[in-house]
């Protein structure tokens, strides 16, 4: 079986990928516990890429759910509990087991009662966070607020310190990265995985945690093919076609070739790495999958921007979009995007309109606060583009737009120092890109020529004339 963990002391043993229906046996489970538990972002993925890697839905057989042994009146809470959270009423899931004293018996009960306990809890810390607005004295008073609340949270979690649960200890897991105790996150996801194996959401976490210092395809963890997944997912999030690449190669062809997940990552390989008509062919495939799938089309409205410029096919994705869901997250950004082709500034309010509406589903969205920025800044608003360049890098470190374009901003407010750190971030993302070592460059140079007051200022801040050469040695080496 896949789940089956092979770790010997500190070192991983070798694996092989385990037959299809092992994929399909696990998708599946993950998916039940996912959708049982109300993790609807992962499920939706999980249900999307079974269904097409496998047609013959009667061979499967699903699980009894978790709850099906239990009293009635834990099954009925339980029903109760999901119903409110597809409906996002938080309070009254905390409010109903307040009132049948489960919070103060909270750790005789069952581990899922205990999960929408605390998951109801953190659902409506994460609504008032991501509703506070942005700067301003009241934004940074209700900041505090809030993470003395997940602090709160956490140490209830912890006190708990015998649990076995894989999806409560993810849970604790997402608590520490709102909490930016991203070590302590870490092990809380490679806990979570150890002990479930399958557990689909505490992977996809730990490839995305935004270390900078971290390899996520070293860590001893099982020997399972979500590891193999992720690792395409984690590359990808930090720029490294080519090794995702290499991850990618090692997945069945079914699963690379007949999936929405499996060509999403294809395209997003190719275009990185520059085949741009194979990436127009697995975006292609999607759509003849599954052409009313949402979570992609902002991707895909990103590369035609990008690569294609082409204005009928954004329309036409931003059409399909409305007519599929008109209030969805991925429709204002494809409606964004399109509108950030014309280069005026009606066009371009239209753009920072649709943003801002995408933002106020999901202020996490690096991806947004980078695309908010850029149709500020070709409106010449570089206070407010700045501000989401800053947010889109808080969210997402390894966003190369967003450190390009806050290095050019940066220097055009003759602020040399820090647009030549994120313009250096930049590059260190993205090795290969002429026009970031390029403006580097002339950075590097007119601080080196600088006054004898300038550069005794740089030293005092660790910038000596021997690092200025050496940086300009070597980025006059990646110009030419």
């Amino acid at each position: 079986m896949a789940s089956d963990v092979a770790i010997k002391g500190d070192e991983v043993q070798d694996f092989r990928l385990p037959s299809d229906e092992t994929f399909i046996h696990d998708m599946w489970l993950t998916y039940c516990d996912c959708q049982e538990r109300r993790l609807l972002e992962y499920s939706y993925l999980l249900i999307e890429t079974a269904v097409s890697f496998n047609s013959e839905l009667q061979q499967v057989q699903l699980p009894q759910a978790e709850y099906s042994s239990l009293p009635i009146q834990d099954r009925i809470a339980i029903r109760f509990a999901q119903s409110c959270l597809d409906k996002k009423e938080f309070l009254r899931v905390i409010s109903f087991f307040d009132q049948t004293a489960v919070s103060k018996q909270i750790s005789k009960q069952t581990p899922l009662i205990r999960f929408f306990y605390y998951y109801s809890v953190y659902l409506h810390l994460e609504r008032n966070r991501l509703g506070l607005g942005v700067g301003g004295v009241k934004y940074a008073k209700d900041r505090k607020i809030s993470i003395a609340r997940y602090s709160e949270l956490k140490s209830a979690l912890e006190k708990l310190a015998d649990e076995t649960d894989p999806y409560l200890i993810y849970l604790l897991g997402m608590i520490y990265k709102r909490l930016y105790s991203y070590s302590q996150a870490q092990t809380c996801f490679a806990k979570a995985v150890l002990l479930l194996p399958r557990c689909f959401p505490a992977w996809y976490e730990l490839a995305r945690l935004p270390i900078r210092e971290y390899d996520f395809p070293s860590i001893p963890l099982p020997n399972h093919w979500m590891k193999i997944l992720m690792s395409v997912e984690y590359y990808l999030y930090r720029n490294q076609p080519v090794c995702a690449m290499e991850q990618f190669d090692r997945l069945p062809i079914a699963l690379k070739h007949s999936t929405l997940i499996g060509n999403y990552f294809s395209a997003q390989i190719f275009s990185k790495l520059g085949e741009f008509e194979s990436a127009r062919a697995s975006y292609e495939m999607i759509m003849r999958l599954d052409d009313q799938c949402m979570w992609w089309r902002t991707a895909y409205a990103n590369y035609l921007m990008s690569v294609e410029k082409s204005n009928e096919s954004l329309a036409a994705i931003a059409y399909e979009s409305h007519v599929t869901n008109a209030f969805s997250f991925d429709t204002e950004m494809v409606y964004g995007i399109y509108s950030s082709l014309y280069y005026n500034d009606i066009q371009q309010s239209k753009a920072v309109l649709h943003y801002r509406h995408a933002l106020a589903m999901n202020s996490d969205s690096a991806q947004a606060w980078t695309m908010l920025g850029h149709s500020l800044q070709l409106m010449e608003n570089s206070v407010g583009a700045m501000f989401a360049y800053e947010r889109a890098v808080e969210r997402d470190p390894f966003d190369v737009r967003a450190l390009y374009y806050l290095g050019l901003l940066y220097q055009e407010h003759k602020k040399d120092v820090f647009a030549l750190y994120y313009l250096l971030s930049a590059l260190s993302l993205a090795t290969d890109n002429v026009r970031i070592a390029d403006r580097a460059h002339r950075i590097v140079s007119r601080l080196s020529d600088g006054t004898r007051h300038c550069r005794v200022r740089l030293s005092e801040q660790g910038l000596t004339r021997d690092w200025f050469m050496s940086i300009c040695n070597l980025l006059e080496s990646m110009i030419h």
